[in-house]
C-alpha cells in the first residue's frame, strides 16, 4: 500500500449495485476474498445470466467497514497488500470510503 497519487488509474476502484470492488481500467478485475491477501480476479459477474460469487460480493457497512460473507473477514491496508483480517471497528486500517468525482 502506498499514498494515494489522485491521478485514477491503477488506484480507481468501484463499488458496484452488485455489491463488488471492481477495477475497470484495462480489464474488468474485481477484489476476491482468499485467505492472507486479498487479490484480484476476472470479475465473475458478466450480465443477467450470472451472478456475482460470494467471494467477489463486499458490504460496506455503517462503521466503514468492507465485509465479505463468504470468508466473514474485512480487508484491512495495514500490510503491504491488502488483506483479510478479523473484523475490528475501532481499527482505522479496516475503515474505507467511496465518493465520486465529477
Amino acid at each position: 500500500m502506498y499514498t494515494c497519487h489522485g491521478l485514477g488509474g491503477n488506484q480507481y476502484f468501484e463499488y458496484t449495485a452488485h455489491h463488488e470492488i471492481r477495477h475497470n481500467i484495462q480489464k474488468e478485475l474485481c477484489l476476491h476474498s482468499s485467505q492472507g491477501v486479498a487479490q484480484l480476479h476476472e470479475c465473475g459477474f458478466k450480465g443477467k445470466n450470472s451472478r456475482t460469487p460470494e467471494e467477489e460480493k463486499w458490504e460496506l457497512r455503517k462503521d466503514q467497514l468492507l465485509y465479505n460473507a463468504a470468508s466473514n473477514m474485512c480487508l484491512t491496508g495495514n500490510r503491504e497488500h491488502p488483506s483479510m483480517v478479523s473484523c475490528n471497528p475501532s481499527d482505522l486500517f479496516q475503515k474505507w470510503i467511496f465518493g465520486h468525482q465529477n
